[in-house]
């Protein structure tokens, strides 16, 4: 029985917020000088167009190619980040950021100030997860609001909640974070069941404390089946130069077929469609002694060519782990970390309250040879009158990168690169 190569990837980012009551600094001058740049939870919205979900998808693409840049300098191995994740969570907070704690977070995150970005947030997410219910795929969203009871006492936070709920799908849960290690279960099970338990402990032990008054999450869960599956039978090992110049032996697949090619001066590029194309997996391999940006195949992206083709891929298991606050604040959300100046009074209505006390994400992808004799039925076989040696080889036996991308708006999902298929 042949197996369907499956595709297995998980994100999910924890966002806690601080109550900064003792940290006010008084006098401090107002910024936002401006109407209310966030639109209310309670007002009619128009419908987001297309357009507008193709803009903050290319919002999404343009934070994750900054973030993976500067989380790429301190990373030597595996790294993998979901960018629609991390800029769900952060949007979710950016709904009630004001001043220049706004406006640093929309420079960071590519939006423009005072536009209402949420709703379309909102279409964004629909479409993403449209295909569930066909059984295409398994494509799961989940958002969540954590907040200390006492939090959400003025019209003001009761809004913000309403904002989130509705553009978001926010699930809102009280918890007594007085109670941390209480706190962290309830939100860690939370995150456990979203991603079919693939990503527990999200929160470590101390990452909350009894300053805690509000937790932002997102948890993303991806299984799919290729549109042509890998033979098991075909896999083999294979050798592998890991990033420090060691060669191992890793089970390697491999498979002849036209797909979406790239070859430049500096990169070998394949795309791998899932099953009906609504998403893919883009495999990039650096030509041996060049160092590749993302940004370079990024570019890149709408200018392929079909192409027949020999393809040997190492199966490989990632799980990574960051801590995001230096991150961001290098890409300049500064005032957001900041206890003196962060302004998210759009939350409660309360100007140096609430500041953000940490960013964790958290992915999981695998990539193997799991799959149901059910899938294969929807296998469309086409023989050949003459079967033809491939044109090219594209033969990943070192470092690459890879993301996977919903080709409807362009939106991201995951993007990472591999220097030990192994883990």
């Amino acid at each position: 029985m042949n197996q369907f190569k499956r595709t297995l990837a998980i994100s999910s980012l924890a966002l806690p917020l601080l109550s900064l009551n003792a940290c006010a600094v008084e006098g401090e001058t107002v910024l936002d000088s401006k109407p209310e740049s966030q639109t209310s939870a309670t007002a009619p919205e128009p419908k987001p167009a297309a357009i507008e979900v193709n803009a903050v998808a290319n919002s999404i693409n343009a934070f994750a190619t900054d973030l993976y840049a500067q989380l790429e300098t301190s990373t030597q191995g595996n790294l993998v980040i979901s960018p629609y994740s991390i800029s769900s969570a952060l949007s979710m907070t950016y709904a009630g950021a004001k001043g220049e704690t706004e406006k640093q977070m929309a420079q960071v995150l590519h939006y423009t100030v005072g536009a209402n970005i949420h709703p379309i947030f909102s279409n964004l997410q629909k479409s993403l997860t449209a295909n569930n219910e066909n059984g295409v795929y398994q494509l799961q969203i989940a958002n969540a609001l954590w907040y200390e009871e006492s939090l959400f006492s003025t019209k003001t936070a009761t809004d913000y909640a309403d904002l989130l709920e509705k553009n978001y799908s926010a699930r809102l849960h009280s918890v007594k974070f007085k109670n941390v290690e209480s706190a962290r279960q309830e939100i860690n099970n939370w995150t456990a069941d979203e991603t079919e338990h693939k990503i527990k402990d999200l929160l470590k032990p101390g990452a909350l404390s009894a300053n805690t008054k509000l937790v932002l999450t997102n948890a993303l869960y991806f299984l799919g089946s290729w549109q042509s599956p890998f033979e098991e039978s075909n896999t083999k090992e294979l050798p592998f130069i890991m990033a420090l110049g060691k060669t191992e032996q890793v089970l390697t697949m491999s498979q002849d077929k036209t797909v979406n090619y790239w070859d430049t001066a500096d990169f070998q590029a394949v795309e791998l469609p899932y099953k009906k194309g609504n998403l893919s997996m883009a495999i990039v391999l650096p030509k041996e002694g060049k160092k590749l940006g993302i940004n370079a195949f990024l570019g890149s992206m709408d200018k392929p060519e079909k192409q027949f083709v020999k393809i040997f891929l190492p199966k490989f298991k990632v799980e990574t782990e960051f801590q995001l606050g230096d991150a961001l604040q290098k890409l300049g959300m500064v005032d957001a970390f900041d206890a003196s100046k962060a302004n998210f009074s759009g939350i409660n209505g309360s100007k140096n309250d609430l500041a953000i006390a940490a960013v964790v994400h958290k992915t999981f992808v695998d990539v193997n040879e799991k799959g149901t004799e059910a899938a294969a039925a929807t296998a469309v076989v086409m023989a050949r009158g003459i079967q033809l040696p491939p044109k090219v080889e594209f033969r990943v036996d070192r470092p690459f990168f890879f993301l996977i991308k919903d080709n409807d708006s362009g939106t991201i999902l995951f993007l990472g690169h591999v220097a030990n298929p192994k883990g």
